[in-house]
């Protein structure tokens, strides 16, 4: 297997991913069911029955099942930095699964969450310069890169977690940003990134087999905040920070639509004088709803601005 091209390795990654997945979701949401797991109706939900969640421990095993045995079985070596992003996702994962099962105070989260941030960023998961759009030379952050990257981990990791509020809608457009970041990094000569987006891709796409409208199941905090962790993770150690100007613009635009919403969320409760980590109903997707859309055509608008960002990122990077 070690012999096969990046191109075929990403592409076995995804589709393993995909297998994995659509067959492990099933089995989670049997055990959210038989313990209580579920997500009940309320007035900032959009459902009206309960929903088991927990899902995202399918997509956790797809993904770390798809990148062990591409590993294992094709001879390839699984270095410090990668196993960094897998370590800290596992750690958030963990974290919003209880979030799932017994709810956690945002504190206490948050602080797993910089935890899980700094354990990556020990082992290499670092922003240690950004492209000067006005020289040659690039910007070194010196001893900025540790709280520059911890922040950047958290702040994609809790982005991923708030789009995630109508069926399908965050699997969705974390597919599409694992395809296109796995793209560019093939395109860059990163094999690891791609078969790590890839596979993650692959993972919300057998996952989304019954998380889309109407969904059976739920991914929950423990697969927003491990997509999240991972899209996050993938862009520090790819090849973004070396396409010109763009650094981290590339994958800002392939997540463009849930950082927008986020931005625009703490700017609106900043005005309202609302608690800047409260909840409302003032998301992308909440005001697609009021606007009379449909669920499935509210989450398909989203995805089809994710798919656009994600082409133009795309044309960015595309190597000189």
């Amino acid at each position: 297997m070690s012999e096969l091209s990046s191109e075929a390795l990403a592409l076995l990654a995804g589709a393993l991913a995909v297998m994995l997945a659509w067959l492990l979701t099933p089995r989670v949401r049997e055990f959210a069911i038989r313990h209580g797991v579920v997500d009940m109706p309320g007035e900032r939900r959009v459902h009206t029955v309960p929903i088991p969640r927990l899902g995202g421990a399918a997509i956790v095993l797809a993904l770390v099942a798809t990148v062990a045995i591409l590993y294992v079985a094709g001879g390839l070596q699984l270095d410090a930095r990668l196993a960094g992003i897998l370590l800290g996702a596992l750690i958030v994962a963990a974290v919003g699964a209880f979030d799932d099962a017994f709810q956690m105070r945002a504190l206490h989260k948050l602080v797993f969450q910089l935890a899980a941030a700094s354990v990556a960023v020990a082992l290499g998961v670092k922003i240690d310069f950004l492209s000067n759009p006005f020289g040659p030379d690039p910007i070194y952050l010196g001893w900025l890169a540790w709280p520059a990257s911890i922040a950047w981990l958290v702040f994609i990791t809790n982005t991923v977690n708030l789009i995630d509020g109508l069926d399908g809608l965050a699997a969705g457009v974390s597919a599409i940003a694992g395809t296109t970041m796995a793209f560019i990094a093939l395109a860059w000569g990163q094999p690891a990134v791609a078969i790590l987006c890839a596979g993650l891709a692959g993972s919300c796409v057998g996952f989304l087999r019954y998380n889309f409208n109407p969904a059976r199941i739920f991914m929950g905090d423990s697969g927003a905040y491990f997509l999240g962790f991972v899209l996050a993770g993938a862009a520090v150690i790819g090849p973004f920070k070396t396409a010109a100007f763009v650094s981290i613009l590339v994958p800002m635009l392939a997540l463009g639509v849930p950082i927008a919403d986020v931005l625009f969320a703490i700017v609106r409760r900043a005005v309202q004088r609302r608690p800047i980590f409260g909840a409302d109903k003032g998301h992308i997707h909440h005001r697609l709803l009021e606007r009379g859309m449909s669920h499935r055509n509210a989450v398909l608008a989203i995805y089809l601005m994710t798919f656009a960002l994600s082409l133009l990122a795309l044309l960015i990077a595309r190597p000189s």
